[in-house]
């Protein structure tokens, strides 16, 4: 049966609290809690409207009287306050894991889905019709209102996945992620390095779904996977990309890494507006460890590079943020204390801010993140790495999960949304216990 499109004002049996008063740094503007739901990903629009997308996971009541009974992905707009404006629901297996908005007010979702799905336009088919983890990618675009402008899938169906977008200086659009087998963005088909593995992907489109160019990138050989976790736009036109491969792959500067070598590499990537090389090298160690990179962001100025993830010395990955000027040299760096990760970064004129989850209290670049146990996180640093502020918020049972912190900023706003796996968590003072998958979402004055 093909999926169904519904326009909907509803609120995932969500709270949503308004947050009065206070716009210094760090104080929360509003809060929403989801349950049934899965928080996939925040951008802001030009006039400061909030764009959340996830996915429904379970039986949910979506207000109004109307229950949703089959899995779906959502996108719901808010305003500045926390508001719904509007909300739609796309049922399937449909995975968004990212999502930004240009400066004519359209919005643009990546992931992945299987079987059909139906945006508004023509239906995808990708060809898989069973619940095992194949997948094809995705992009689609809504305007402002939610309707559908284009979309289209890539892949051979094989477990492909774009696990980031972003927005590029010209108001195209770019993403990465990894594809299993051979993967055509447009351009003609790109051929898979090997069997029963992945290769890392980078592609970049005009606002309307026209192919630029696109990349894939891979080791010779079986069983060898290697994905980009994480992709940036310069000021320029042109991306950065991080994420890790296992040796002898070549991004267009020459192979780095031996073939057959069994060993992970982090990697670092640029790319310029036409798709051409500029550099590429891998940083197992870049001054601080060794370690596993999630996400990348460029300064507004392009001069300075940030990426974060998690360090591996210790024995439990610790999170991490660190700087890098456009050679590869570390101006700064911080570690956390204590067990998580970094998951993203924004970068803008204030700094970079990082959001990613502790499974214990941490001090990190010398701030201390409170919370009683699993804690999920934001920290925002100036340009030299200096604290400006920090607000961890808890997920007090130890059966919580917490997965995938995501941010985006806007002007004076910072927006968060975070993924728990069930348990009991604390929203606006009080515990809530979520059962099963729920997501809480906050806007900061930044």
């Amino acid at each position: 049966m093909s999926a169904r499109t519904r326009a909907l004002f509803f609120c995932f049996s969500l709270l949503t609290h308004a947050c009065a008063g206070s716009e210094e740094p760090g104080a929360p503007i509003w809060s929403r809690l989801g349950a049934n739901a899965s928080g996939d990903g925040i951008a802001f629009a030009p006039d400061g409207d909030v764009i959340l997308v996830g996915h429904l996971s379970d039986p949910t009541d979506l207000g109004a009287g109307l229950v949703l009974d089959d899995w779906a992905m959502f996108v719901a707009r808010d305003s500045p306050e926390g508001e719904l404006r509007w909300a739609k629901t796309f049922e399937g297996s449909v995975f968004p894991y990212g999502v930004v908005v240009d400066a004519d007010d359209d919005i643009f979702v990546a992931g992945s889905f299987r079987d059909e799905v139906d945006f508004g336009g023509d239906e995808l088919d990708s060809g898989i019709y069973d619940r095992t983890s194949r997948s094809q990618s995705f992009i689609v675009s809504f305007d402002g209102d939610g309707e559908h402008r284009w979309s289209a899938g890539y892949g051979d169906g094989d477990s492909d996945t774009f696990a980031d977008i972003v927005l590029l200086a010209d108001g195209g659009i770019a993403v990465a992620g990894y594809a299993n087998g051979d993967i055509d963005f447009g351009g003609g088909e790109l051929e898979g390095t090997g069997s029963f593995g992945s290769n890392a992907i980078v592609a970049a489109f005009d606002a309307d779904g026209t192919h630029r160019w696109g990349h894939l990138f891979g080791t010779e050989g079986d069983l060898e996977f290697d994905q980009a976790t994480g992709l940036a736009a310069t000021p320029d036109g042109g991306v950065v990309v991080v994420g890790n491969v296992e040796g002898g792959v070549d991004f267009g500067g020459g192979v780095l890494g031996e073939a057959g070598d069994d060993v992970v590499h982090e990697f670092v990537a640029s790319f310029g507006p036409d798709g051409s090389h500029r550099s590429s090298r891998l940083v197992d160690d870049a001054g601080l460890g060794p370690m596993e990179l999630q996400d990348v962001a460029v300064s507004p100025d392009g001069e300075t590079v940030y990426v974060t993830g998690s360090l591996k010395s210790s024995g439990e990955p610790t999170p991490f943020v660190a700087g890098f000027d456009l050679a590869g040299t570390m101006l700064w760096g911080h570690e956390g204390t204590g067990p998580g990760y970094g998951n993203e970064l924004v970068a803008d004129a204030r700094g970079v801010a990082i959001a990613g989850r502790a499974d214990s209290p941490l001090s990190f670049a010398g701030a201390e993140i409170r919370g009683t146990g699993k804690t999920f996180f934001v920290l925002a640093l100036d340009e030299a790495g200096a604290v400006q502020w920090a607000n961890g918020m808890d997920a007090t049972d130890d059966d919580a999960v917490v997965r995938e912190p995501l941010i985006a900023t806007h002007r004076s706003r910072l927006g968060f949304i975070c993924t728990l796996n069930g348990g009991v968590t604390t929203f606006e003072g009080e515990p809530v216990d979520l059962e099963e998958e729920g997501f809480i979402a906050h806007v900061f004055a930044r």
